[in-house]
């Protein structure tokens, strides 16, 4: 269920800032490519631990697509706009798949 999947997504998160402190040499930069949100959020933690620039990649409208099909993630809609937010304007760049796409993360 839905808990699970943020289970999951946050280990994702923990076991790569974890392979991360294991390593001799990390990259130069990353190229973070959503859904979901979290890669984004990785790749945050990965700049602002380690100094590594990140391009952003929206592939999808990600909040408003999980938040149209799974209304008990309302509560958490303020949350992920922040987060959504902070994950754009802390990226070297963003990168859109389409017009709208880069129109409505411009607005945000």
């Amino acid at each position: 269920g839905l808990a699970s999947r943020g289970r999951a997504f946050r280990g994702y998160v923990e076991a790569v800032l974890r392979w991360a402190t294991t390593q001799s040499e990390l990259p130069d930069r990353v190229y973070a490519t959503s859904t979901p949100l979290t890669v984004g959020y990785l790749a945050y933690r990965l700049k602002q631990r380690y100094d590594i620039p990140y391009h952003f990649e929206v592939r999808d409208l990600w909040p408003d697509v999980p938040l149209q099909m799974l209304p008990a993630l309302k509560l958490l809609a303020p949350i992920f706009r922040f987060w959504e937010r902070h994950i754009y304007r802390h990226a070297e760049g963003v990168v859109a798949l389409s017009s709208p796409m880069a129109e409505t993360g411009q607005r945000r």
